[in-house]
């Protein structure tokens, strides 16, 4: 028979007590996972940047190297 309510002590105390440390551990994992996954992102560059006495790129997609776009994602 299961009690909803066990006793506060002796080896019931661990009823108590293991869920709460279990939950504990899986944030403190979790938290260090993401932590480690944002220090390894690769940085992406910026884009072209223009060069002296340069117009920047227009939002149409002049100055964009399609190619190498395409394999960045492939």
């Amino acid at each position: 028979w299961v009690l909803y309510m066990p006793p506060r002590h002796g080896v019931f105390l661990l009823g108590w007590i293991l869920p709460l440390l279990v939950v504990a551990a899986g944030g403190w994992v979790t938290y260090r996972w993401l932590r480690a996954r944002a220090g390894t992102r690769p940085q992406e560059p910026a884009g072209p940047q223009p060069g002296p006495g340069e117009e920047p790129p227009d939002s149409a997609g002049q100055g964009v190297d399609w190619q190498r776009e395409l394999q960045r994602w492939m």
